[in-house]
């Protein structure tokens, strides 16, 4: 996110239906096969059209299988391919001739890709061939529209943010960017303009202390004064965190954990006290996307159920009785109504992009922002200069590149020499679990190149323990050529027993390099994960 935000000033992306109009689409560490359903219409829509789709990912996945041509990436080296790509473009004279007009440091960053950038080392590093990457380079600068899709397990890597920049420099120096059906697609908070007492800003208190959500469990311990109660809502850091071991710590430390959601998960096997919240199907919200444009209403279909309650309706009970132990010590509202206070979140702001005059009206049925379906659109950008920055100046104040360049990874420690990557399954959604196997008691399988099993002993359906020094986690071994060797991926499926084993007790929570200018914190490298592994019988 804070890449784009150093490039266009803003993280922001065209209408998902602008992708239909793209006559070379690169799918580029993403798998909307199974994680993204809703947009693979889309792109059936401009193959069936003409469009010829590539998928560029770590190991060859769903969406892979139903594409044009399939690219494996050595993982963490994305960056470093998109610099190789952008030298390749230049030196064939394929960038855009109006790219002095809309763009600033474009001459720095030609400078640094012909002094820095050497293609066979290039190749050597990604794993890509350099005929393959002439290949995608002279079509990307000669195809018109061209997208890329940036999936979000480019960022999540120690190197993120600079992959991500070199990513987008790609698309500015073809013209791509603002173009109908082009552009580097990623995501967007432009229609999140929410307004009225649910709005952060309105939220605060005087006494209020911000915590780094991803680096929680240490600043929470060293807090002073120290943190006694944490509050957990819609969140499941006991899974879904790195520094496992951190979290056990803090929880032994706190005198009170409370958990308010839908489900037991293991945060909540860690409370002290579980509060049920209620379903959309019981409750009034606001609902908007970083993809799509809409924004609708969530009408309550029937009453809420058993001793279930809104997450609003919780946060004003508690105020009240706090407010009652102890005058002013908490600046949110005590009461409320939550189909006002809904409606009330669709400011003069919100009002003014929907094109309507009254909150009500969302009432009817959800409206589209009137946003042009294409992001950029004219060339105009919200950077200091107004212009796409090759070179960003509030990079360079944050403590990093002015410039798109290649950081490498994260490299392996000799004694867990393996890369764990743990993308989404089709079946859930990190601790969201959509369906149950017949299988889902059993372990986990992890997939690795046959090469790699065969150095470790290993054959299919062998039993195997991966271990760092966060903990340790058994699986199935799963021989797969569709992954490089080196690497082992494992899908995150969720399992009913909150007592076993899960994949973050070996995310030892390293951080990205971008986030902190834009969020305020600094991303989860998850994908910098390093593991052993040893067959095992039991």
């Amino acid at each position: 996110m804070e890449a784009q935000v150093f490039d266009f000033g803003a993280f922001f992306c065209s209408d998902p239906l602008d992708m239909e109009k793209a006559k070379l689409i690169w799918i580029w560490g993403a798998n909307p096969a199974w994680n993204a359903a809703h947009q693979m219409p889309i792109i059936f829509r401009a193959m069936d059209q003409g469009a010829k789709v590539i998928c560029l990912d770590t190991h060859f996945s769903a969406t892979a299988a139903r594409v044009h041509q399939f690219v494996r990436v050595n993982p963490g080296t994305d960056g470093l391919l998109a610099l190789g790509l952008a030298k390749i473009i230049v030196d064939h004279q394929l960038t855009d001739p109006e790219l002095p007009d809309y763009s600033l440091g474009y001459n720095e960053f030609i400078d640094y890709l012909k002094a820095e950038i050497d293609l066979q080392k290039c190749s050597a590093v990604t794993g890509v061939s350099l005929e393959t990457m002439k290949e995608l380079a002279l079509e990307y600068g000669a195809v018109k529209p061209a997208c890329i899709w940036a999936g979000f397990g480019l960022q999540r890597y120690t190197n993120g943010g600079q992959n991500l920049r070199a990513i987008d420099a790609l698309g500015a120096l073809t013209g791509n960017i603002g173009r109908p059906g082009g552009g580097v697609q990623y995501g967007h908070f432009e229609t999140w303009r929410f307004a009225g007492p649910l709005a952060h800003s309105q939220c605060g208190h005087a006494q209020d202390r911000e915590l780094d959500i991803n680096q929680f469990p240490q600043l929470a311990l060293a807090a002073d004064p120290p943190v006694k109660m944490l509050w957990i809502a819609s969140r499941n850091p006991f899974q879904q965190d790195g520094n496992h071991a951190g979290w056990q710590k803090l929880s032994e430390a706190l005198e009170l954990i409370v958990v308010s959601d839908l489900f037991h998960t293991r945060s909540s096997a860690a409370a002290d006290l579980f509060l049920p919240v209620t379903t959309h199907y019981e409750h009034w919200d606001l609902h908007a996307s970083y993809w799509h444009y809409y924004i609708g209403i969530n009408e309550p279909a029937v009453e809420s159920v058993g001793e279930a309650r809104s997450d609003l309706q919780i946060a004003w009970d508690l105020s009240k009785r706090l407010n009652q132990s102890s005058p002013g010590s908490s600046a949110f509202p005590t009461e409320g109504s939550e189909k006002e206070w809904v409606l009330g979140a669709i400011g003069p702001e919100m009002l003014a992009i929907l094109g309507i005059d009254s909150a009500e009206e969302l009432l009817k049925g959800p409206r589209r922002v009137n946003y042009p379906g294409t992001a950029w659109q004219g060339r105009q950008f919200q950077t200091p200069s107004g212009k796409y920055e090759f070179y960003a100046e509030k990079a360079q104040e944050w403590g990093l590149p002015p410039l798109p360049v290649y950081r490498p990874p994260r490299q392996a420690p000799p004694e867990t020499p393996l890369r764990l990557l743990t993308p989404h399954h089709l079946s859930g959604l990190n601790s969201q679990v959509y369906l149950y196997s017949e299988e889902s008691d059993s372990l986990l399988k992890a997939r690795l190149h046959p090469k790699t099993a065969e150095g470790y002993g290993l054959n299919r359906g062998d039993k195997a323990i991966l271990w760092n020094r966060g903990g340790s986690f058994p699986v199935i071994i799963e021989p797969d050529l569709g992954i490089g060797e080196g690497v082992i991926v494992i899908y995150q499926e969720n399992r009913p027993n909150l007592k076993s084993p899960h994949l973050n007790l070996l995310n030892l929570g390293e951080l990205t390099d971008m986030g902190k200018y834009a969020t305020g914190a600094y991303g989860l490298a998850l994908n910098e994960t390093f593991v052993g592994i040893r067959k095992t019988t039991s």
